[in-house]
């Protein structure tokens, strides 16, 4: 493969092969490297003190029960969530908690804490550049705050309420002590603050009690006040008018009753003597004791009057005076009937009289009722305020009462309990020998392997940098190459002594463009055609070179009588080529005939032409077989392909994206009339020629040999279907 120098490309030259045999070679610098970390991280863990670390956990919870809420209809929810939890860690770090558990500690730990040790050599380049306050500078209780708050780790669970209080130090029984400190103090730090602020509603509940007690005296004073002042004196349910109403209500309703009664019980009677002249049937004249008196004296007259009749005659003396004596008896007892009424009627005159006065006296009470309804609608106005400072009066006195009862800090239920306590830990937290024994050795390991790579690989571009270059490549300049070197380029395929060729094998011709079409599918659809066989057979020798020589870019070059063929033979190629799972790209570089346009089919579009004048990017100008997975570049729809000394460079790209490049040339004339620089810019060629111009064949065979190219093939085209199989090379 050539390069442009212009292009920093020996790396990409580099064979990963010999890279990795070279990373081999220097195994002993990679264990010596290995050998030394593994020494470093022995050195360091008999240097680093032992670290011990202690935990605690608690339960940050509503701890409250039903017989220490209190039984309040308006009380939050007290339930506790995740943000409650965090804002109970960052208590938990406070510096005030802090310092209740340094204080609690024994003296010989506080000394601990307290203790100014002098810094090591890197802790004084630290505060020396600031990184590190300087712990001279401080005070003991700052110190210790320092030390406490670098070995302190608080953090609740994930998804949970418990919070992780871990303590380290180098030694165990310090790690322990401080790690249970801290969960009790801060357990009593929840209580004490519920304590404080049950505290403070304490003496604020105190003063509104007093306040309104005073107010429910002043109400309830007003009231009866202004009772006395209005006369809306109370009876032992109502006020004295009310009862009075009620009261005299009731008597007109009773004397309303006795009239009409005594005037019915009048009425029946006169009724029943005007009927039958008899009472016997009168209720109130039989309950007279006198009308009885005289009803026996009837009944014992009328046995006499019976007695009599059987002895005597009507006309006898005796049974009219008895008869005379039952007359005067029934008189009498109408008459004592007709008194009975007249006392009826008086007693129902009687009550109608007091109906009437009692009905005066409803009226004239309804009158005062109306004129006092103004002063019983104030009347209610107090009563309702004093009733309304009695109630909340109450309700202070019982949350006061509340308050009262737990004032105290071990009153308090808390926000936490300790679910888990710390033990003295046996082993040492920090380091731990075996993984970092495994890292450090691990580490050497990867850092030799990257260093004996990075050696190798500059010693491989170092060596591609110094190796000879092909003889093209010098005649090309940094940049696109000038004008120049299309002169060069002719003058290489300037014609020269003639050589015998051979050809390696007969290709049948494509007369129309139908033909070709069907040519080019026949690798893939036709493979027992004679097309077929003859593309496998170019599709071998093109392999060949590839694994032999290390060719990836082959130039298909036709002498004038087999453009169409050429372009042909170079799709059918591309296309055996891709269905042995070779990565390929056909590169149009005939901007006369565009046959691979016609032949693939491809659409015109832009192509070469525009992405070596820069119009274009390879995303614009490449697309894909619609029957294959060859991909093709175009030549493009501009009619010169300006400055095609450039496409060395396009091929260039194309190496590092595709295992082998076909370069379609078309037709070369002899002598040469256009810039070759693309059959140059190959490795390998394939010309088709006819036997007829052998001599052309013969001359361009020499021009071939001295641009550089390593191995060239010739194909006949022929009429004829048959295939011979001769061959021949020209070899750099």
């Amino acid at each position: 493969m050539q390069q442009d120098p212009g292009l920093n490309t020996s790396s990409m030259a580099i064979d990963v092969g010999d890279v990795l045999a070279g990373v081999c070679k220097r195994k002993s610098m990679v264990l010596i490297i290995v050998l030394v970390a593994v020494g470093l991280a022995f050195a360091y863990l008999a240097a680093a003190k032992p670290r011990y670390s202690a935990t605690a956990k608690v339960l940050v919870e509503n701890l409250e029960t039903p017989f220490t809420k209190a039984h309040e209809p308006d009380r939050q929810d007290s339930r506790i969530d995740e943000r409650d939890v965090l804002s109970q860690v960052e208590i938990a770090k406070s510096p005030g908690l802090a310092r209740q558990v340094i204080s609690s500690l024994s003296e010989e730990m506080q000394t601990r804490f307290t203790k100014l040790r002098p810094p090591g050599l890197l802790a004084r380049l630290m505060i020396a550049t600031g990184f590190k306050d300087n712990p001279a500078a401080m005070k003991p209780d700052q110190r210790a705050l320092a030390k406490y708050n670098s070995n302190i780790s608080v953090y609740p669970v994930k998804r949970s309420k418990v919070i992780v209080m871990r303590y380290t130090d180098s030694r165990p029984e310090t790690a322990a002590a401080v790690a249970n400190k801290l969960a009790e103090k801060y357990v009593e730090a929840t209580r004490t603050a519920q304590s404080a602020t049950t505290d403070r509603a304490q003496d604020w509940l105190s003063q509104q009690v007093d306040t309104l007690r005073q107010k429910v005296v002043d109400s309830e004073v007003a009231v009866e006040k202004f009772r006395a002042e209005a006369g809306l004196l109370r009876g032992p349910t109502n006020t004295l008018n009310s009862q009075e109403l009620s009261e005299l209500n009731s008597q007109i309703i009773l004397a309303s009753a006795a009239k009409a009664e005594a005037r019915a019980r009048a009425s029946s009677i006169r009724e029943l003597l005007a009927k039958t002249g008899s009472v016997d049937g009168a209720t109130d004249v039989l309950n007279s004791v006198l009308v009885q008196r005289l009803r026996e004296q009837q009944i014992r007259v009328r046995r006499n009057l019976a007695e009599l009749s059987t002895i005597y005659l009507n006309n006898h003396p005796r049974i009219k005076a008895v008869k005379q004596e039952l007359t005067d008896l029934d008189r009498q007892v109408r008459s004592e009937a007709l008194k009975i009424v007249d006392g009826l009627e008086q007693q129902a005159k009687i009550a109608a009289s007091r109906e009437a006065s009692l009905r005066a006296s409803l009226n004239e009470l309804k009158q005062k009722a109306t004129s006092r309804g103004v002063d019983e609608v104030k009347l209610r106005a107090l009563e309702r305020e004093a009733k309304a400072n009695r109630l909340l009066l109450e309700s202070f006195l019982a949350r006061s009462s509340d308050a009262a009862a737990r004032v105290k800090p071990e009153s308090q239920p808390g926000l936490a309990r300790i679910i888990a306590t710390a033990s003295v830990p046996s082993a040492p937290y920090f380091p731990k020998k075996g993984p970092i024994v495994a890292l450090a050795g691990i580490g050497g390991l990867v850092l030799g392997l990257g260093l004996a790579f990075v050696l190798e690989v500059m010693a491989a571009a170092g060596r591609m940098e110094t190796a000879q270059r092909p003889p093209l490549v010098d005649s090309i300049e940094t940049n696109f190459p000038a004008p120049a070197a299309s002169e060069n380029a002719q003058t290489a395929f300037a014609p020269d002594s003639p050589k015998s060729v051979s050809w390696l094998c007969q290709i049948p011709r494509s007369p129309d463009l139908n033909t070709a079409c069907s040519s080019a599918r026949a690798a893939l659809f036709d493979p027992g055609s004679a097309y077929a066989g003859t593309i496998r057979t170019l599709s071998s020798w093109v392999t060949n070179q590839c694994k032999s020589q290390g060719i990836s870019r082959f130039a298909m070059v036709a002498l004038p009588d087999a453009g169409l063929d050429c372009a042909t033979a170079t799709v059918g190629l591309a296309r055996c080529l891709v269905a042995q799972g070779i990565r390929v790209v056909v590169v149009e570089a005939d901007e006369e005939a565009n046959c691979i346009d016609k032949v693939a089919p491809l659409e015109p579009n832009v192509g070469l032409a525009e992405l070596l004048d820069g119009k274009a990017t390879f995303s614009d100008v490449i697309i894909r077989d619609q029957i294959s997975s060859v991909h093709f570049l175009r030549s493009g729809l501009s009619r010169r392909m300006p400055g095609s000394n450039k496409i060395d460079l396009v091929l260039e790209a194309l190496d590092h994206a595709y295992e082998i490049v076909l370069l379609n040339n078309g037709v070369t004339r002899f002598p040469a009339v256009k810039d070759h620089a693309g059959v140059t810019a190959c490795h390998g060629a394939v010309v088709l020629a006819s036997a007829a111009h052998s001599a052309e064949a013969e001359s361009l065979c020499g021009a071939l040999t001295r641009a550089g190219l390593k191995a060239a093939e010739f194909v006949e085209v022929s009429n004829a279907a048959t295939r011979r199989a001769c061959r021949v090379a020209a070899t750099a």
